[in-house]
């Protein structure tokens, strides 16, 4: 399938956000991906003791943005929540995390 317009992020990213527990971190990372029509495809979250981790796989086929801009709106939405994000490709996330 092909992007809806020249530039848009294909492929797959993962999205990973560490911090402080509150209320609204899930539905307002959510809300910047669906800002952009990235799906979630897939996600998981952890709570251990107060801090929260999540790990989002977003699905980019209709994505509207390219990825530098997804990284930009979700790393704004993290600082504004105060937690961390990282967003990155899944080519390059698996090769990083490769044995």
């Amino acid at each position: 399938m092909r992007p809806p317009f020249p530039g848009a992020a294909t492929g797959r990213v993962v999205i990973t956000v560490m911090g402080e527990d509150h209320v609204g971190i899930v539905a307002r990372i959510a809300k910047a991906l669906a800002d952009h029509n990235v799906s979630i495809a897939d996600i998981s979250q952890k709570l251990t003791g107060t801090l929260f981790l999540m790990v989002v796989v977003g699905d980019l086929a209709r994505a509207t943005c390219s990825l530098e801009e997804l990284k930009e709106a979700v790393n704004m939405e993290a600082r504004s929540l105060g937690v961390s994000a990282a967003v990155q490709h899944e080519k390059l996330f698996k090769a990083m995390h490769r044995i």
